[in-house]
């Protein structure tokens, strides 16, 4: 021991070292017994001097609870070399100036130095712990860290991706394998296989993306399609960035890859409401207007035939009977602008949505024998759900149409439905092997007036498309908090996928019929009517007082709702005919009006406007409600309840 102390001693710089060093060091000599140590270990350990210099020894005494430095030392003796491990210590007591806790297990890291003379002799050796535990802990916590920053990565659905430039490999996270939805164990990460995964639309978009990644050295973001094993089209969004080496060499491109479909779905159903909503605002406009004109042409259409029926040759009857289908063709078109626009409130049942299909499907069924369509279906039990009868037939009947004209070019072909319960909602697949829609096209296709048959196809085949019938769909859907989407490739084919709400209450909404079309339409022609007419087009408001003159009434009008008043004060009338806008007053406060002095006269309201709150109209005293424009059976049965009533004495 004395020599050893003695060769220690002569080197001031090492014992300086070794006393102000922030490490826990002790030396023990050849025989393993502790000589000296250092003050970081004493307030380490809470042990001085006396309690260990010469009593512990390594290889007898399980000192500090560490018999692996026993172990370590003899090996250090035996080889003369220097070893390093690892050890977790239990530390029994409470340190001071240390925050250690009382009973905890400390990491420990042990570095034992053999000690030799000059002459190569092993004379001692010196032990240095140094207490890993907090850096263990924070190293932990950074690994926790890191495990937690990968969850949120996937629940982000973010995958990433590095491509080595060099040797051409692409290397990538499981969220991509998942985003293509393929299995690891059978997909080999590389170009070749992610190229192949491109929807061939968007393949040259992705070629171009690369080129200019690698030439321009520029970091780039590409959104583009991929065509799962499955058959599923998903959009992607591709964000990169290049890395370079020392030398300004592309050495690597690093970057992200997520999967936006639903984003994408959102953002385009967002476009959509945009620019129907501001559609609509111009068609409610409009289809007034309009309807007043084709109101004026029927109603002279309909005196002509009426008047001079017995005038005029088969040829101009015929005539005649070809401006009635126009004007009717016209009048379609208008609801359908205001279906689309302003939509009635659904009149929702509970029921099964795969019968309101085969409905459909019946009423198609001729058509589809002849075009050699075959209907492949499969319902897979869907949950019920509230949708208006009426309205759904209207969209099932558009997309079934649209998938038979697909088609005709081939002479034959297959329409798939299928319909499924996917948590808590129903999803309705309708899907075509037609022409497919261009990728040019997709954005547009729920525009009102937008039609791929007629100017927009390549062989049209003699179908016309008003290109209101998807447009109207979509609001449909839309006002039965349901979604509409379509996926297309050129060729191959079409699929439209509608989700709906599940049902979660058990109750109906009834109808009524709030246009008088029950009315009986006996003719009873021999009473004569008093009537009186109010409407701002003058044309057909001649129009109008000879249909009525014809049907044996005596008619006052006016183009003024204000004169109308003054009229129907100084006058009594059998029934009263009113549109319902008028240039200086409208029609409800016309009504309010003549209910001060006269509470019995029925009034008929005649308007252009496509979407009114008909019920409520009838609810506030309104006899009946006649659309523009309109056929005149719909008066004369009108005119023959007025009749009934007056003979009754009702009136």
């Amino acid at each position: 021991m004395n020599e050893l102390l003695s060769f220690l001693e002569t080197d001031n710089f090492w014992n300086n070292f070794f006393e102000h060093s922030p490490y826990s060091m002790w030396i023990s000599d050849s025989n393993g017994v502790m000589v000296k140590i250092n003050n970081s270990f004493k307030k380490m350990w809470n042990l001085n001097e006396n309690e260990v210099i010469g009593v512990y020894n390594l290889f007898t005494d399980n000192i500090l609870k560490e018999k692996e430095i026993a172990e370590k030392v003899n090996f250090v003796f035996q080889k003369k070399q220097t070893v390093n491990f690892k050890l977790v210590k239990y530390n029994p007591k409470q340190i001071d100036n240390i925050n250690f806790t009382n009973g905890i297990e400390r990491i420990i890291e042990v570095t034992v130095t053999p000690i030799l003379n000059n002459d190569g002799r092993l004379i001692g050796a010196v032990i240095q712990h140094f207490d890993l535990t907090d850096r263990e802990n924070y190293a932990n916590k950074i690994n926790k860290n890191k495990y937690w920053l990968q969850k949120a990565q996937e629940v982000a659905h973010i995958g990433h991706w590095v491509w080595e430039i060099e040797n051409n490999k692409l290397f990538w996270s499981d969220e991509v394998y998942r985003i293509f939805g393929v299995n690891p164990d059978y997909f080999d990460p590389s170009l070749a296989t992610l190229e192949a995964a491109i929807h061939p639309d968007d393949s040259e978009d992705f070629s171009k993306y690369k080129a200019q990644l690698l030439n321009s050295r520029k970091n780039k973001i590409l959104e583009y399609r991929i065509i799962r094993p499955s058959a599923e089209v998903r959009y992607i969004i591709l964000d990169s960035e290049i890395i370079l080496d020392d030398a300004g060499k592309l050495e690597t491109v690093i970057g992200t890859i997520q999967d936006i479909t639903e984003y994408k779905n959102l953002y385009l159903q967002l476009i959509n409401s945009e620019k129907l909503s501001a559609v609509g605002l111009l068609a409610s406009g409009i289809a007034h207007e309009f309807n007043n004109i084709l109101a004026i042409n029927s109603a002279y259409a309909q005196l002509l035939e009426i008047t001079e029926k017995d005038n005029l040759s088969e040829e101009s009857l015929d005539l005649l009977h070809n401006i009635d289908i126009a004007i009717k063709r016209g009048a379609v078109i208008v609801s359908n602008i205001m279906d689309f626009a302003n939509p009635n409130e659904p009149k929702k049942e509970l029921l099964k949505i795969e019968n309101v299909i085969e409905k459909v499907l019946n009423l198609q069924e001729q058509h589809l024998i002849l075009e050699h369509i075959e209907i492949e279906r499969n319902y897979e039990s869907p949950e019920k759900v509230f949708v208006d009868y009426g309205q759904f037939q209207q969209v099932f009947l558009n997309l079934i149409i649209n998938a038979r004209h697909a088609m005709l070019h081939k002479g034959r072909g297959k329409i798939s439905i299928c319909l499924k319960t996917i948590d808590k909602i129903v999803q309705i697949k309708i899907s075509d092997e037609g022409i497919g829609i261009d990728k040019e096209n997709l954005m547009n296709i729920f525009n009102p007036f937008y039609s791929t048959k007629g100017a927009y196809a390549g062989n049209n085949m003699g179908i016309k498309g008003t290109g209101l019938g998807l447009a109207v769909s979509y609001t449909i859907i839309k006002n039965h908090n349901g979604t509409i989407r379509v996926e297309s490739e050129k060729n191959k084919g079409t699929t439209f996928i509608i989700e709906l709400p599940v049902a979660d209450k058990e109750e109906t909404h009834l109808t009524e019929n709030i246009n008088g079309d029950g009315l009986n339409n006996k003719s009873i022609s021999g009473i004569t009517l008093d009537i009186l007419i109010i409407d701002d087009e003058k044309p057909l408001l001649n129009a109008v007082t000879k249909l009525f003159r014809a049907n044996n009434c005596n008619v006052s009008g006016t183009t003024f709702g204000m004169e109308g008043i003054r009229i129907a004060r100084k006058n009594k009338f059998d029934i009263i005919f009113m549109d319902i806008l008028l240039p200086d007053i409208s029609g409800e406060i016309i009504l309010k009006e003549i209910r001060k002095f006269d509470s019995n006269t029925p009034v008929v309201f005649m308007s252009g406007q496509v979407g009114l709150e008909i019920d409520k109209l009838l609810n506030s005293g309104v006899f009946a409600f006649i659309q523009k424009p309109f056929d005149m059976q719909k008066i004369e049965s009108i005119l023959n309840e007025i009749r009934r009533k007056k003979n009754n004495n009702i009136l």
